[in-house]
């Protein structure tokens, strides 16, 4: 059976530009993402937030002597209690919300992007090196194996 011509083609686009572009767009994701994180932070101060997040949120918590995550309790002027831990406001260094099921599933989309551009990268490949093989090494028929009559 003789294939058509357009399956010995090159592949439309390269394996170098192919993942130029999957890079480009999984880097446009993770800005998207970051710029819409920073929009949302409300205006005020810091502690203010802290004040106005509901009990039981789940944060974690750096200071300068050690950290937790654990569940917020409360927050007045000058101290943070989370769990079996209380915090002076003056040691704290950072507070962040934890969000386990957003990170895992953002970072679940960013792998999955990932595998398919290279999964489909490396098929092209595959089918346009399958597509020269064939095109450069002609199957042996009746007329190119060498005879054996006895005479």
């Amino acid at each position: 059976m003789r294939q058509s011509p357009l399956l010995l083609r090159a592949p439309l686009v390269s394996r170098r530009t192919f993942c130029l572009i999957a890079l480009s767009g999984i880097t446009a994701g993770v800005l998207v993402v970051t710029v819409s994180a920073l929009a949302q932070a409300p205006a005020g101060s810091n502690w203010d937030h802290l004040k106005a997040l509901p009990a039981q949120t789940r944060i974690h918590v750096s200071a300068d002597k050690g950290g937790a995550t654990c569940k917020l309790l409360s927050v007045d002027d000058a101290t943070l209690v989370c769990g079996k831990h209380t915090f002076q406001r003056a040691n704290v260094k950072s507070v962040k919300l934890t969000r386990y099921g957003i990170s895992t599933a953002i970072g679940a989309g960013i792998g999955a992007g990932v595998g398919v551009g290279v999964g489909v990268g490396l098929a092209v490949e595959k089918t346009a090196s399958s597509a020269t093989t064939k095109e450069s090494s002609p199957l042996p028929g009746p007329e190119s194996e060498p005879s054996l009559a006895v005479s």
